[in-house]
C-alpha cells in the first residue's frame, strides 16, 4: 500500500495476471511480439471486464485492477460498452501477448441454485441473483402485511383475558345474522398474547355459557391433537369483556389465509372444473387431518368450505379451522356420553360433498336438485379412483359396517407419492429461495460497519477523526463503491460490482484495487486485505468505548 503519482504504474517484467486468480502464476499461452501500447481486448462475462479495459488503456498495466473510484465531473472514469464475450482476456505487455482466464471466484457462499432445483422449475440461465422471486416475495410480505394490519374500529375491547390490540377479521358492519356458526353468533379476532408476545385467533360465541365440567375433559383431547394440516385449538376461556356471557377458542392465527369456499367456490368466476392433480392435492391433505383426528378419538364436524383456511398459491396449504367447538357445546349440553363413531361416519360424508363441490368449482353442485348430475359430471371429466373416493365417502353412515379413513387413505395409494414428491420440489425451491438471500445480512452488517466510521463528524474530541489513517482509505473505498460516474457525468450504478466487492472486503482478499482522492491529487493502491484489517480495527475502537452512565 502506498501513495502513487498517477503516471508512475509501470509495466509488469512478468506477465500480469489479476490478483485474484486462483493460481499464483499460471503459464501463459501463445505469446507473440507485439509493438502496440499495453490493451487488454476480450472482456469477460461480467461487468468489470469492460472497465478494466478502461483502467489499462489509461493508467497502463496496474494489476489490471477494478476501475478507479469516483473522481470530479472533469475526470470521469472511461467505460466501454458491456458484453458478454468469451471469458478470456487478452493483453499485450512488453511486447508479449498473453492469455488467461477472466473466470472469478465468487468469494461468497451463494453461487447459483442447485441444478435439479433449477431445472425442475424450467430456468434457463445460470446468472446467480441475491434476491428471492418477486412471487414469493410479495406472498410473504402480503402474510406480514396482515400481520401488521390495524382497525379504526374494534367493535369490542382491546383487550381480553391475556390478550391485548384485537383487530376483527371479518367487517365490524357486517350483519351478525351472516356470521352463524354451530346455531351461535359468532366473532373472530387477531390478537397478541401477553404471554409469549405471538399472534392468535380469538373465535368468540356470543351468549354462550358452558354449564359442566366435560366441556373442558372435552377441550383438554383437543390441545393434544397436532397436525401440519389442523388448526390447533390452544385455549379456552369464557368472559364478559364484551357484555355478556361469551366463549372465546383460542387459535394459531395463519395471516393471509382464505377459505376454501371463497377461493373455489364464491365470486362465480370459475368456468371450469378444478385440476385433478390440485384435487388430489387436497384429498391427501384432507384424508390425513381427519385420520389424526379419528386416531384420538375425535370428530371434526367443520368438513364445510367455510371452515376449511387454504394459505399459498403454487402448492396450497389446507388447514381444518374451528376444530373442537362443535364437538366441546355438544359434550357440555347432553347429560349421556356421545359416540364419536357416528360423528366420524358424517365426516366421511362431508369429504365427500366437500370434494364434488370444490371439483366442479360450483356452490349450487351439492344442494338437492343438483347433486345427481353433479355426480354425473364427476364420473365423465375425472377418473375413476377419484369418483370411488367420492362415492365411498358418500356411503358412509348408511347400512352396513362403518366405513373408515383408513380406507379411504388406502384408496388414494400411489397418488400420495406424487403430492410427496411436489411437496419435496416445494421444498427444494424454497431452500433455493432462501440461499439467495443468504449472503445479504453479512454484506449488511460489513456495510453497517462502514457506515458508522465513514464521515462521522467527531471522535474522542477529534472532528478530523474520518479523515485520518485507516479511516481515509474507507472514505475512499466508500466512494470507491458508490460514488463512480460515467463519461457522460451520470452516476454509475451496478448492483454487481458493490456486492463483489463487498464479498472480497469480507473475504480479505490479497487483490489490489486504485483508489483516487476526491481532488485528484494522490492516488491509493491498496488490497482488500488491508481494507479489511482497517475496518476490523477501526469498528473495534469504536465499540471499545465504554458507554456513558445514564446516571451522570
Amino acid at each position: 500500500m502506498g501513495l502513487l503519482p498517477l503516471d508512475t504504474t509501470k509495466k509488469m517484467d512478468r506477465p500480469p495476471f489479476p490478483a485474484h486468480s486462483m493460481n499464483a502464476h499460471p503459464q501463459p499461452i501463445m505469446p507473440r511480439k507485439s509493438t502496440s501500447a499495453p490493451v487488454m481486448r476480450g472482456p469477460g462475462p461480467s461487468s468489470y471486464s469492460s472497465l478494466r479495459q478502461s483502467h489499462v488503456k489509461q493508467y497502463g498495466m496496474g494489476s489490471l485492477q477494478p476501475p478507479p473510484p469516483a473522481k470530479a465531473a472533469a475526470n470521469k472514469m472511461r467505460t466501454n460498452k458491456l458484453n458478454t464475450a468469451p471469458a478470456q482476456a487478452q493483453v499485450d505487455a512488453g511486447g508479449t501477448t498473453y492469455f488467461y482466464s477472466h473466470h472469478q471466484p465468487p468469494y461468497t457462499a451463494y453461487v447459483q441454485d442447485p441444478t435439479h432445483t433449477a431445472r425442475s422449475r424450467g430456468k434457463s440461465t445460470s446468472q446467480p441473483t441475491f434476491f428471492c422471486s418477486e412471487g414469493l416475495k410479495k406472498e410473504l410480505i402480503q402474510r406480514q402485511t396482515g400481520c401488521q394490519a390495524v382497525a379504526d374500529e374494534t367493535g369490542g375491547p382491546s383487550e381480553v383475558d391475556s390478550y391485548h390490540s384485537l383487530h376483527p377479521l371479518e367487517p365490524v358492519a357486517q350483519d351478525l345474522e351472516l356470521r352463524r356458526l354451530f346455531g351461535h353468533t359468532s366473532t373472530c379476532y387477531r390478537a397478541t398474547s401477553s404471554k409469549d408476545g405471538l399472534f392468535y385467533c380469538l373465535r368468540r360465541l356470543h351468549g354462550v355459557r358452558l354449564t359442566t365440567h366435560k366441556s373442558v375433559q372435552q377441550f383438554d383431547k383437543w390441545r393434544k391433537v397436532e397436525h401440519s394440516s389442523l388448526v390447533s385449538l390452544r385455549e379456552m376461556f369464557t368472559t364478559k369483556a364484551f357484555g355478556d356471557n361469551s366463549v372465546v377458542f383460542v387459535y394459531d392465527y395463519l395471516p393471509g389465509a382464505e377459505t376454501l369456499d371463497s377461493r373455489h367456490l364464491q365470486g362465480g368466476r370459475h368456468a371450469r372444473a378444478l385440476p385433478e392433480s390440485l384435487l388430489w392435492d387436497y384429498i391427501v391433505q384432507l384424508a390425513a387431518a381427519v385420520r389424526a383426528v379419528h386416531t384420538a378419538g375425535l370428530a371434526l364436524y367443520t368438513l364445510d368450505s367455510t371452515k376449511i383456511l387454504v394459505t399459498g398459491s403454487g402448492s396450497p396449504r389446507l388447514f381444518m379451522n374451528c376444530a373442537g367447538i362443535m364437538d366441546i357445546l355438544t359434550f357440555d349440553s347432553t347429560s349421556t356420553p356421545v359416540d364419536p363413531t357416528l360423528q366420524q361416519q358424517q365426516d366421511l360424508v362431508g369429504i365427500g360433498q366437500l370434494l364434488v363441490g370444490v371439483a366442479l368449482q360450483s356452490p349450487t353442485a351439492t344442494q338437492p336438485e343438483n347433486f345427481h348430475q353433479s355426480l354425473e359430471y364427476l364420473t365423465s371429466h375425472f377418473s375413476p379412483d377419484l369418483h370411488h373416493i367420492v362415492q365411498y365417502c358418500l356411503r358412509s353412515g348408511s347400512e352396513g359396517p362403518p366405513h373408515s379413513i383408513v380406507e379411504v387413505l388406502s384408496m388414494i395409494g400411489g397418488r400420495v407419492y406424487h403430492c410427496l414428491e411436489q411437496a419435496q420440489l416445494q421444498r427444494d425451491w424454497l431452500e433455493a429461495e432462501l440461499s439467495k438471500e443468504l449472503e445479504n445480512g453479512r454484506l449488511f452488517r460489513l456495510l453497517a460497519k462502514l457506515g458508522t466510521i465513514t464521515e462521522r463528524p467527531e471522535y474522542d474530541g477529534d472532528p478530523q477523526w474520518a479523515e485520518t489513517g485507516d479511516r481515509y482509505l474507507l472514505k475512499l473505498f466508500r466512494d470507491y463503491l458508490f460514488h463512480q460516474v460515467q463519461p457522460s457525468g451520470a452516476p454509475w450504478v451496478d448492483l454487481a460490482h458493490i456486492v463483489q466487492s463487498l464479498n472480497k472486503l469480507d473475504s480479505g482478499v490479497s487483490e489490489n484495487i486504485l483508489l483516487h482522492s476526491r481532488d485528484e491529487q494522490s492516488v491509493l493502491i491498496v488490497s482488500y486485505s488491508d481494507l479489511k484489517s482497517c475496518i476490523d480495527q477501526t469498528f473495534s475502537q469504536l465499540t471499545a468505548v465504554p458507554f456513558p452512565d445514564s446516571n451522570h
